[in-house]
């Protein structure tokens, strides 16, 4: 039993070990680069968040990024989350939940959301097929994380695209088509409309002349 103790120990200060580095990485890069004109340091974060990200996907979130927070604001927002440990609060959770988390995630183990979830009484637990810590629009995951989040609220599932999915240019040809379709049925109303005028009037003028 002490030897399991001494293994479980030393696993779990290997594990605070590795946090603690992972954290002062943070810390550096974020003193030396956030909110610099150089991308190659705000593109350290974007890879972390959204590894499978577009080139413009990056460039969003690289600039997101500058306009977000300060450099000292940003290393202080680093500490204080790196010192939150709500282990202990789990077993407490009441509530229905769900727990949902990227499998490939980089930027968070994708462990730590099967922590979560084990410690938390009754919780569901969805796994995401994507590496992004912040899944995005077009990808499967998205799809998985919407039913996932219907199913468990009990609501009927979406039906076609889902929000944000489709591009400006999608977009745009789709409002351009229900535009044209809109002044079809106008054209069509007000031609028969017309017709009905004329078919009245000529009926009105027969009457007339007899």
């Amino acid at each position: 039993m002490a030897a399991l103790f001494r293994v479980c120990r030393s696993r779990n200060e290997r594990r605070a070990d590795k946090q603690r580095q992972f954290v002062e990485l943070n810390r550096a890069l974020v003193r030396e680069g956030w909110g610099s004109e150089h991308d190659a340091y705000r593109q350290w974060f974007t890879s972390q968040f959204i590894p499978e990200g577009t080139a413009e996907q990056s460039r969003w979130f690289n600039d997101l990024e500058r306009a977000s927070a300060t450099p000292d604001m940003m290393e202080r927002f680093v500490i204080e989350l790196s010192n939150i440990d709500v282990a202990d609060f789990l077993p407490k959770v009441k509530a229905p939940t769900l727990v949902t988390h990227c499998k490939g995630d980089v930027r968070v183990p994708f462990a730590l959301g099967q922590e979560i979830a084990a410690g938390i009484p009754g919780a569901k637990f969805v796994p995401l097929d994507s590496r992004n810590h912040i899944f995005l629009a077009n990808e499967p995951a998205t799809r998985v994380f919407f039913d996932a989040v219907t199913s468990f609220l009990g609501d009927p599932p979406f039906r076609g695209a889902l929000p944000g999915t489709t591009t400006f240019k999608e977009q745009a040809q789709r409002h351009i088509a229900a535009l044209e379709r809109n002044w079809l049925i106008k054209t069509v109303a007000i031609l028969a409309a017309l017709a009905g005028a004329i078919i009245s009037f000529l009926q009105l003028f027969r009457l007339l002349r007899a």
